[in-house]
């Protein structure tokens, strides 16, 4: 049996439209579309409505009911006043009207346009209809961010929202004034930020001491202005608050304006503009934190995406790179099992060796105490390079940020042109498709096909273009080498190396794999880039490479020193054990155990084979020494030069090695004599 249907009636109203006078009001439609239905014998009817809804978008509530039940295949007619009414996005309007309705049988009217898609010869200037439909949202919507183009190029604020620590009076909405209860909480973050408090540390230390979220404290002190709704725990702060206050140029006094912008005029979606080309007005309002601070946080932050919990302050994750595969370094702790056999119980590895990922990168395993102590002689050399050789390491420095300042301005440029030219090309392609369709010379699938191609590529590139944003202002050359050479005087003579340093002062540190054996030679190349003047190695003095030679050969000869005490210490235990295994197999042997006694027999026989191999060993070598004296004294009684001098070395061993000899044999007499006069005393108490 067939499905019960009905006539859908349709009206909208824009906010717009309800400048034009009551003729489109929802009243005057309702009744128009009614009065329709009526007189041409559609009896069941339902009403679809949307009220102050823009036609450029289909994300309407009335609308999607209407589609859902034309899927479900409950609708057969849809009445709607004007084309206008249904939408203007004539792309989206044609395939609905030309597409979807005719695959689901559904008869489309719309009444002051008398366009019937039962009358093939009404249907046909419906594109028309829709692209005027269309050019006219687009012209208004032209005219709308006029307007508010025009505001924000005079400095004035268009949006109503207020940054978490400034008010506004009723007097003056432009001006933002500090809120200083909420001030003091915005200085308290940027200040654990730079002092090296991940978010989730932040966020447990407000939760404990009820600080309120800024939703809610804006809910209790300016309820007028408030759009929130309570929420269940006003002190529960997350990690998206935090990083969009530390993003915020308004804390520096700043006005930033044109941050977002509309997709499209069709679209409600905002994406993030570029920095470069968002609108920056600076000292407009007292700020709450100072350039230095804003800018080291935004730094911490945008090298450290994820800290983990940890009770370690040099927390390096986010500032070591892996130089094959360019991923970060991530920490690498020791086992417990052998923890203690180690100097250090942390290091770092590359992230995607630790991932296992096809073993596509090495280790480049960096211990976390050799590092920090790189880190602080970098530090230290650079900072007194720059106060003892100022003006060398001025024209030095300047010379190189210049040249990066350049390669940096042009490295975006030349990515962002082509995927500009290629969006110019797909606005074409979709208008000339969507006219080939209307003009029936495309299959309706393939149009699909088409159009979602085109627009999957479109939106990659917007994500691209999105990721190429520069910074909002290029810095100054001067600036950076002034601020280096501000922060090295602020350091000058330091000992101790503390976190907030390595925050000032290093940007990066690149890790390569090292060459050799640990141990033995083992050799690493690091690289140190510092804020504001990228890599810089100042030249080492005579008296540092001295010392630190001697350094390595003094750490050399205490690795040998122990190396070899814990091989004789070995040697020891297994001595010690194979003399008690011996014991043990020898008495077994005595008091008639078989198996026991034929080990042992086994074990004396070797015993004694491999001592007369010994003195084979040592007989055949005492007769070659005797063989090779005898040749080298006759070739010195030649008078051989060469033969005279080893003849004298052997003549200078012999005769060491034998009194050696009667040396070790009087002390052994010696002991055996003081033996036995020991017992004979003992005996004689007896």
């Amino acid at each position: 049996m067939s499905k019960h249907q009905y006539t859908a009636l349709y009206e909208r109203l824009s906010r717009d439209d309800e400048l034009q006078g009551e003729s489109n009001s929802i009243t005057n439609q309702k009744q128009l579309l009614e009065d329709y239905a009526k007189k041409h014998g559609f009896d069941t009817v339902r009403h679809f409505t949307d009220d102050g809804i823009s036609g450029t978008t289909f994300d309407r509530k009335g609308f999607k009911a209407m589609i859902e039940e034309v899927l479900e295949g409950n609708i057969s007619t849809i009445i709607v006043k004007d084309m206008s009414r249904f939408g203007r996005d004539y792309l989206k309007v044609g395939y609905y009207t030309e597409i979807m309705f005719v695959e689901k049988g559904v008869r489309f009217i719309a009444v002051n346009n008398n366009i019937d898609s039962a009358n093939q010869t009404d249907s046909d200037f419906t594109p028309f209809l829709n692209i005027m439909n269309e050019w006219y949202a687009r012209d208004s919507s032209r005219k709308i961010n006029a307007v508010f183009t025009d505001r924000m190029e005079r400095g004035l604020r268009c949006s109503g929202a207020i940054p978490y620590g400034y008010y506004r009076k009723p007097e003056d909405k432009q001006t933002l004034y500090v809120d200083e209860e909420a001030a003091k909480v915005v200085r308290r973050i940027f200040d654990m930020v730079v002092q090296g408090y991940s978010y989730n540390e932040i966020i447990r230390i407000f939760h404990d001491e009820k600080i309120l979220i800024p939703a809610e404290y804006e809910r209790i002190h300016s309820p007028s202005d408030c759009r929130h709704n309570p929420v269940p725990d006003p002190y529960m702060w997350n990690s998206t608050t935090l990083g969009y206050i530390i993003h915020r140029q308004e804390y520096l006094g700043h006005t930033v304006l044109k941050k977002s912008k509309g997709v499209s005029y069709k679209s409600k979606k905002r994406v993030n503009v570029a920095a470069e080309d968002q609108m920056v007005f600076k000292n407009t309002h007292e700020p709450i934190i100072d350039e230095e601070t804003w800018r080291l946080a935004n730094k911490i932050k945008a090298r450290r995406k994820k800290t983990p919990y940890t009770e370690d302050p040099f927390n390096l994750t986010g500032l070591l790179y892996c130089a094959d595969c360019g991923s970060k370094l991530i920490r690498h702790d020791a086992q417990p099992t052998t923890r203690e056999k180690m100097d250090s119980d942390r290091a770092y590895c590359c992230g995607m060796y630790r991932k296992g990922v096809n073993k596509v990168c090495t280790m480049h395993y960096v211990k976390r105490n050799d590092m920090l102590e790189l880190i602080r002689k970098a530090i230290q050399r650079a900072s007194k390079y720059s106060i003892i050789n100022e003006q060398e390491f001025r024209e030095k420095i300047m010379a190189e940020l210049s040249v990066k300042q350049e390669l940096d301005n042009s490295e975006n440029e030349e990515k962002r042109v082509p995927a500009e030219n290629r969006m110019q090309e797909l606005d074409v392609l979709i208008g000339k498709l969507y006219e080939t369709f209307a003009l029936e010379k495309i299959a309706p699938k393939q149009y699909e096909r088409l159009m979602s191609q085109y627009n999957a590529e479109y939106e990659e590139l917007e994500a691209l273009l999105a990721e190429l944003s520069p910074r909002a202002e290029e810095r100054n050359p001067k600036a950076d080498m002034e601020s280096f050479i501000t922060l090295a005087k602020k350091y000058a003579d330091f000992e101790e190396l503390t976190p907030l340093m390595i925050s000032e002062f290093i940007d990066k540190i690149i890790v390569h794999e090292s060459n050799g054996i640990r141990g033995f030679g083992r050799k690493q190349k690091i690289e140190i880039y510092f804020n504001f003047i990228g890599q810089f190695i100042p030249p080492i003095p005579e008296e540092e490479i001295r010392e630190e030679a001697e350094k390595q050969v003094a750490i050399q000869a205490e690795k040998n020193r122990i190396r070899a005490e814990k091989r004789k210490a070995t040697l020891i235990r297994y001595n010690a054990k194979r003399e008690k295994r011996l014991e043990e197999l020898r008495l077994a042997a005595e008091s008639g155990d078989s198996v026991a006694k034929a080990q042992y027999e086994e074990h004396c026989r070797k015993e004694e084979e491999k001592r007369e191999r010994s003195k084979a060993y040592f007989k055949e070598r005492y007769r070659r020494e005797q063989e090779k004296y005898a040749n080298t004294k006759a070739l010195a009684e030649q008078g051989n030069p060469q033969a005279i001098e080893l003849l004298a070395e052997y003549d200078r061993r012999r005769a060491y090695r034998k009194k050696r000899v009667s040396e070790q044999g009087k002390a052994k007499r010696r002991a055996e004599k003081e033996a036995r006069a020991n017992m004979t005393i003992i005996t004689a108490n007896a």
